[in-house]
């Protein structure tokens, strides 16, 4: 009775339609590349860390162009991109912000990045690894809503 069930229940069923995939590099310009995070930015563009041999932020239109790479030798891992187009990031050695006009704000610090999130109201919290001597917590920053090439305010 189970397996006349099952049948029915599969000849019942929607065929299954073809997938396509298309595979890209992670740097087009080198072999050793290693994408951490993948996020997608209010333009359509593709957005991801890679932490190999030319780290930072590295991005693909959605025809996929690559766009200009932002260099980011602390080694990113996590990127997020709010609608209004700035772009924040944590590594492993600090944290990062491009604003929509594209100026980019490196800070090294002790902080070892893991993940990031744009949470309500444009706050951004992120999660770190390691920090100095501290074991795991969480930090939280206040994104700017001007178009200052100051970037993002900073908070704890």
């Amino acid at each position: 009775m189970i397996l006349g069930v099952l049948a029915v229940a599969l000849v019942a069923a929607s065929p299954v339609r073809a997938v396509t995939i298309t595979e890209f590099a992670g740097n087009p310009k080198t072999i050793s590349s290693f994408p951490v995070n993948i996020t997608s930015g209010p333009e359509g563009n593709l957005w991801w860390t890679d932490i190999e041999a030319e780290p930072g932020i590295v991005r693909m239109s959605p025809s996929g162009e690559y766009l200009p790479r932002i260099s980011d030798p602390n080694k990113p891992v996590d990127v997020v991109v709010a609608p209004s187009g700035w772009a924040s990031w944590v590594s492993e050695k600090g944290t990062g912000t491009r604003s929509p006009g594209g100026f980019v704000s490196i800070t090294e610090s002790s902080l070892h990045g893991s993940s990031i999130i744009l949470a309500p109201g444009n706050h951004l919290r992120w999660g770190v690894a390691k920090a100095s001597a501290r074991p795991l917590s969480a930090g939280r920053l206040t994104t700017a809503t001007t178009s200052s090439p100051k970037g993002p305010a900073t908070g704890t």
